[in-house]
């Protein structure tokens, strides 16, 4: 990612990565610029890959997946899956929210929702089917608490 943010780049991030939904009109008033800026910004912040994408939060209660369970998937060092087509098909599954590598190993993390606990015995089998070499753990967890926002105090900024 090319460049620095500035102050009203954060400014603007801040203001919309907690809800994408504000207006230019609302953005333009918190950040003291004129709409045509601000749209300006924006789009610099998505060409420059800043902002990835716009989505919408939904309720697992309300569509039937308010389970989740974090999934372990151990490779030992003569299994001849690769983690990483591995980790590809398993992201395809639906019920597969996040896969993540165990940083200096092969291993896999998987957060993965389903309707009911009953249901992991179906996912056990499609997750077998797709890295049979792995050993399979599955741990049911009661979110406490979720965000989607990243924290912007971090974020590079220009004097």
């Amino acid at each position: 990612m090319e460049g620095i943010l500035d102050q009203i780049d954060v400014q603007i991030l801040h203001i919309v990565q907690p809800d994408a939904g504000r207006t230019l009109s609302q953005i333009s008033r918190v950040v003291k610029r004129s709409q045509a800026a601000c749209f300006k910004r924006l789009q610099r912040l998505r060409e420059r890959g800043i902002i990835r994408r716009t989505v919408t939060l939904l309720d697992p209660q309300a569509l039937n997946v308010a389970v989740t369970a974090m999934a372990t998937i151990q490779f030992n060092a003569s299994a001849a899956q690769s983690p990483g087509a591995v980790a590809s098909a398993l992201a395809r599954l639906p019920e597969v929210m996040d896969v993540f590598r165990v940083a200096g190993s092969s291993n896999l993390l998987l957060r993965v929702v389903m309707p009911h606990k009953a249901s992991a015995t179906a996912l056990t089998g499609k997750l077998r089917a797709i890295a049979p070499d792995g050993a399979l753990n599955m741990t049911f967890v009661d979110c406490l608490h979720m965000k989607t926002a990243l924290p912007l105090e971090f974020a590079a900024m220009s004097a």
